[in-house]
């Protein structure tokens, strides 16, 4: 092979962890996309630190567009809302969707630990 190929590695190998990091920005703001379609005017949020299911949807929108922003900051916040006792755990076991809620953590945990990674 060309010596030229080698020395573009670096670069592709930088790039494919680019797009991995972005693809996982957009997966982890699909995931609040999923929590955000499960609130309306009757969600129960009496266990959350909201006063109205409107707060809360601002909240989860501001999220999303931090991430899809590639903005490590909200990272943390969103880690513990998909903590278990956090915001989206009590907001499904009181609106009933805490099966789909285990799913959406499991595959946001992982998300979040390659993107962590990805970051050090």
């Amino acid at each position: 092979m060309p010596l030229k190929f080698f020395n573009c590695l670096p670069w592709l190998v930088k790039r494919d962890k680019k797009q991995n990091a972005i693809n996982d920005f957009y997966a982890i703001a699909s995931l609040l996309e999923k929590v955000l379609s499960k609130i309306d005017d009757q969600t129960d949020i009496i266990y959350t630190h909201f006063e109205e299911a409107d707060d809360l949807i601002k909240h989860i929108t501001k999220l999303i567009g931090k991430l899809k922003a590639f903005d490590y900051d909200p990272l943390d916040t969103v880690n513990i809302d998909f903590a278990p006792t956090g915001l989206y755990q009590e907001l499904s076991m009181q609106n009933n969707w805490s099966d789909e809620y285990l799913r959406m953590a499991r595959e946001f945990d992982k998300i979040y630990d390659r993107l962590i990674k990805k970051k050090s």
